[in-house]
């Protein structure tokens, strides 16, 4: 596996570990009640004012979870489509039949690891 393989792969990683932050944050974020908030407020600490900051302008937020995952997302895909073609040109397969695959491997591993998963122990 050259170095090529390697850079496509950590990219394909960096973005599923970056949609499983974005989906975990979302759902940590706009899970808390209004009785959690309450507790933040009083608490007064670092962290609960920058959560409580967050939180005053929700949309802002959630809108900028929302693009932040789905940039990564397409970048992911993107990146897997490359490492299937170039997959196919080293491995003579049709390119076709990878794209299909990639397709349906990458929307599971997406689903698993970078939306259901965080979303669960959020």
């Amino acid at each position: 596996m050259d170095a090529a393989y390697v850079l496509i792969l950590g990219i394909f990683l960096f973005c599923i570990v970056a949609s499983a932050f974005f989906s975990g944050t979302e759902t940590a974020f706009f899970s808390l009640s209004d009785l959690e908030l309450g507790r933040l407020r009083e608490e007064g600490r670092r962290r609960s004012r920058r959560v409580l900051k967050l939180m005053d302008d929700s949309r802002k937020l959630l809108i900028t979870i929302l693009v932040g995952n789905t940039v990564v997302n397409i970048i992911a895909a993107i990146d897997a489509t490359v490492l299937v073609t170039r997959l196919s040109r080293t491995y003579h397969f049709s390119e076709g039949l990878g794209i299909f695959l990639e397709v349906v491997v990458v929307t599971l591993i997406i689903l698993i690891f970078s939306e259901i998963t965080p979303k669960i122990i959020a």
